[in-house]
């Protein structure tokens, strides 16, 4: 979209967006239960990494798809900050399971960007 006429940067690229944070209880979670397997701790470091990289990826990827649907909009919608309308359609346009995984990642950005939520 178009930039914002009073811009608030952005996370970096690749920065997960802290109320998303797979460091939450969700990577403790993956590690008790591999201990629980009896699988070494080395092992489920890398396998708890590899997780913290692959919600990484999906949060860039759903952030993207955002960005490119407002794009893609008639008028080219601005994507920060978005207008909550603008984001209530993008929301419908998506599969009823794809909706609060994207509606969480749209929030996420905002408010790291000093943005109020979109979506509420």
């Amino acid at each position: 979209g178009r930039e914002p006429t009073d811009p608030v940067p952005a996370p970096d690229r690749g920065q997960l967006p802290m109320a998303l944070s797979p460091e939450d209880a969700a990577g403790d979670e993956l590690a008790a239960e591999l201990a629980r397997m009896g699988v070494d701790s080395a092992t489920a470091a890398t396998a708890v990494d590899q997780a913290t990289r692959t919600h990484a990826e999906l949060l860039e990827a759903e952030w993207s798809r955002f960005e490119d649907w407002c794009d893609d909009q008639d008028g080219d919608i601005d994507w920060l900050p978005a207008d909550p309308a603008a984001v209530a359609r993008y929301l419908d346009s998506l599969p009823g399971r794809s909706r609060r995984f994207a509606a969480d990642v749209i929030a996420a950005r905002h408010v790291d960007a000093g943005y109020p939520d979109p979506t509420g």
